[in-house]
């Protein structure tokens, strides 16, 4: 990647709801970004805020405003998870500092919110995007939802994530039963564990295995429900908690699975389907948000569809060549994704064009 110049002394400053430490999509994203710029010579400077921000509290409120005061006039990016905090400031145009919004996905899409809330949060993210000086997407589908909802006049810019790794194509054949299935993705309910689960407790006749690999504690009272669900099922032998993986477990899990799964009611781009497509492997998932541009080679069923889940997990399970067909599918779109050097590179040019 070459490295683009950088304004002297200038640094960016990078809003955060929280610590960055817990593993999720979107702080996988703000990590890469953030750890690439400074690797090439760019001064960044994070800012993980206090508060609560699904809905945000009076501490997170304030805490964004004590943020926008004490910058003064430099770039600020503000990670989407934080955006809603900073819209009365933001409107109050009290500020000097040039704005990036940098939005993962709507938060209206988030699920197991109360009404109220999706309807509070959605007028704070109105009002923060419709005064920022640039919106930066994570995706086509986020970028356009935002276009069309905020009927803004320009297409928000668009980065894509990087994929850190593959695996070599000739790994993904079938092997001896049973089958080898995977789902990476926190356990909270709009990645679609519960129905699943459902789906999967009517196929006790076929061998199977299935490797959970997401972060448990993100939601409590649904993992608990996950693991009750399972004990009703006797499936406690069959599916595994592997809980947060690092990046070599999340290589191997890739490397011997036979099936990647995640039935999700929304993803604003879905980096875990981004790396199981990077390695070639057949995909169910669901055509909600982003996840037809994300998994083109998947098998894509409506949200929420348990019996068509079921139908096209049990078509597998019992059909070993229409396995091998969605193999040789998946591996047409193998070794496409962009690498985080690139989305590196254009983040920068972003910040640099947003000071000019």
């Amino acid at each position: 990647m070459g490295r683009v110049s950088w304004p002297a002394l200038m640094t960016t400053h990078w809003a955060l709801a929280g610590s960055l430490q817990p593993i999720s999509g979107g702080n996988l994203y703000d990590q890469h970004i953030i750890e690439g710029l400074k690797q090439t010579g760019h001064s960044i400077r994070c800012h993980e805020l206090e508060g609560c921000f699904i809905p945000p509290d009076a501490e997170a409120f304030t805490a964004a405003e004590n943020l926008l005061m004490y910058i003064k006039s430099e770039p600020l990016v503000i990670d989407g998870l934080a955006l809603p905090a900073f819209a009365p400031m933001l409107a109050s145009q009290r500020f000097d500092s040039p704005i990036i919004a940098l939005v993962h996905h709507r938060l209206v899409h988030e699920t197991g919110l109360p009404e109220p809330i999706i309807q509070q949060l959605d007028v704070l993210e109105r009002e923060a995007l419709s005064h920022a000086e640039m919106i930066l997407c994570t995706s086509p589908f986020t970028a356009d939802d935002i276009q069309k909802n905020l009927k803004l006049t320009a297409r928000p810019g668009i980065i894509l994530p990087g994929v850190a790794f593959d695996t070599p194509r000739s790994r993904f054949r079938r092997r001896s039963k049973p089958l080898q299935m995977l789902s990476v993705g926190n356990i909270v309910p709009r990645k679609g564990y519960l129905e699943l689960i459902e789906a999967l407790s009517d196929l006790h006749q076929y061998p199977w295995k299935l490797r959970i690999i997401g972060d448990t504690s993100r939601d409590p009272a649904y993992f608990h429900r996950l693991c009750a669900r399972i004990q009703r099922s006797r499936l406690n032998q069959r599916i595994h908690w592997i809980g947060i993986a690092d990046k070599n477990v999340l290589r191997q899990a890739y490397r011997h699975a036979d099936l990647f799964i995640l039935p999700s009611r929304h993803e604003g781009y879905g980096m875990a389907l981004a790396e199981a497509t990077q390695c070639g492997l057949p995909i169910i998932s669901t055509t909600a948000g982003a996840i037809p541009q994300t998994a083109p080679g998947g098998r894509l069923l409506p949200p929420g569809d348990i019996p068509a889940l079921r139908v096209a997990l049990e078509s597998l399970m019992k059909d070993q060549k229409e396995l091998a067909r969605m193999q040789r599918r998946a591996a047409h779109y193998q070794g496409r994704a962009p690498t985080w050097e690139e989305a590196v590179s254009h983040f920068a040019c972003a910040i640099l064009n947003i000071g000019k």
